[in-house]
């Protein structure tokens, strides 16, 4: 398969950020209607505190649990950043709620907002 990670029998083959960022959209798009707790005031937080915070229960979870069989990650953003190589404006349109609305994260945006920053 060209522009994508060879898949054996059940996971990626030496795969790259963005196809783990699509693997992650995939997953996402499974259940697109699925809603998710975003972050808040993403632009607003501190660097270091961001980093910090736990991903766990946060739009955020099924992406580090989308990568975790390919990559070192925990449960915290800058885990996650550092993982996929995401910069803090790559947090903000994926998980910030003033993208989505306090109300959550709405899977399938979620998984088109992944697959831009894979285009990139």
């Amino acid at each position: 398969m060209p522009a994508i990670a060879q898949r054996s029998a059940t996971k990626l083959v030496n795969p790259t950020r963005n196809d783990l960022l699509i693997l992650a959209a995939e997953q996402l798009e499974r259940n697109p209607d699925l809603m998710y707790r975003p972050l808040y005031n993403v632009e607003g937080t501190d660097d270091g505190m961001l980093r910090t915070q736990i991903t766990t229960g946060t739009v955020l979870e099924p992406i580090v649990g989308a990568i975790l069989p390919y990559r070192e990650v925990s449960n915290t953003v800058g885990s996650l950043m550092s993982a996929l190589d995401l910069t803090k404006g790559d947090v903000h349109q994926v998980a910030c709620y003033c993208h989505h609305g306090a109300g959550g994260a709405k899977a399938a945006i979620v998984a088109q907002r992944l697959r831009a920053i894979a285009a990139k």
